[in-house]
This record gives structure tokens, C-alpha cells and sequence, in this order.
């Protein structure tokens, strides 16, 4: 669960998330205590994250452990992002991950009150996963997509999704 690391984000959480405020907030994560599926380390390493941007869109830099990881492009809606870690994360005992916002706003530069605080991003979860795992997942549910379109295509012509083709007296 994020919450009990959002300590550094500067703001209150809120039910399904926490803002930045200002141009950086960090998350530090003891992940030699973070427990994977079945115990094993993942092969390949990711932190899949569920953020959005504050009013418009945004440039978030990621760094991971002080190196930069990844550079998100956030709009004002959720969205789904994936930053590959190295294995070498886990030869520390914790992992920060630092969120450096380019243009924070607030609602005073929007003519909204006056509240001089710089949003941000607003960060709905993270998890550490095992990336191969889910790109396979992925790639059988293609194969799967796949094999339903070349079933539907195969099936003579005049004849749709759940009829069946006319019996020959």
C-alpha cells in the first residue's frame, strides 16, 4: 500500500491518493521487506504507478535511488505508468523514489483563490512488480484476441458471430 510511505509527498493523503507539493516529493520504501508472489525477487523489476497531473498536463522526472529512471508526460486524468528498475535496488534496504514535477501550479497562478501552493502530481498507487510476468500475461491475451479474429475470419462469408452457416439439404 502507498500510504504508509507518502510521509515526504508534503501533503495530507487524501482516500485514493497524495498530491506533491512543490517541485519534488520522494517516497522512501523499505523493499527489503516488500513481499513478492510466491517470494521470488522479480526478473525484471518495475514500478507500475496510477498518477494524474494537477489541472493540466505536466512533466514528471522519476529518479530511482538519486538516478533518473524515467520522465512521465501526466494529463488530468489517471493513467498508468511503467519505469523499469534495476536488480540492483535490492542490494539496499530501502529504494527512494523521487518525483521531480516541472511546472508545479497553484490555484493562485489559476485565479482561483489564494492559495500560493504548487501542485503537482497526484500519485493513486504504486506497486513494485515483476514485469515479465505481466508482459506474458499480455502476450496471451493478444494470442488469445488473435485466435478469436482468425476464427471469426474463417467463417464463411454471410455469416456472423453466433450463426451458423446454412446446412445443405
Amino acid at each position: 500500500t502507498l500510504f504508509p510511505y507518502t510521509t515526504l509527498f508534503r501533503s495530507a493523503p487524501e482516500a485514493d491518493g497524495a498530491w506533491t507539493l512543490g517541485k519534488r516529493a520522494e517516497l522512501v520504501i523499505p523493499i527489503q521487506e516488500v513481499q513478492f508472489e510466491n517470494d521470488a525477487r522479480p526478473v525484471k523489476p518495475s514500478i507500475r504507478l496510477v498518477a494524474k497531473s494537477f489541472f493540466r498536463p505536466m512533466t514528471v522526472d522519476v529518479l530511482i535511488n538519486g538516478r533518473k529512471r524515467a520522465t512521465m508526460e501526466l494529463e488530468k486524468i489517471r493513467s498508468y505508468q511503467d519505469i523499469p528498475l534495476p536488480p540492483s535496488v535490492f542490494n539496499r534496504p530501502d529504494m527512494k523514489v523521487s518525483f521531480i514535477v516541472r511546472d508545479p501550479l497553484s490555484l493562485k497562478e489559476l485565479g482561483r483563490g489564494d492559495d500560493e501552493r504548487q501542485w503537482g502530481m497526484k500519485l493513486f498507487r504504486l506497486t513494485i512488480e515483476d514485469a515479465a510476468v505481466r508482459e506474458k500475461e499480455e502476450a496471451e491475451k493478444k494470442a488469445k484476441i488473435a485466435e478469436a479474429q482468425a476464427a471469426i475470419k474463417a467463417q464463411p462469408a454471410g455469416v456472423t458471430a453466433g450463426q451458423q452457416a446454412p446446412q445443405k439439404p
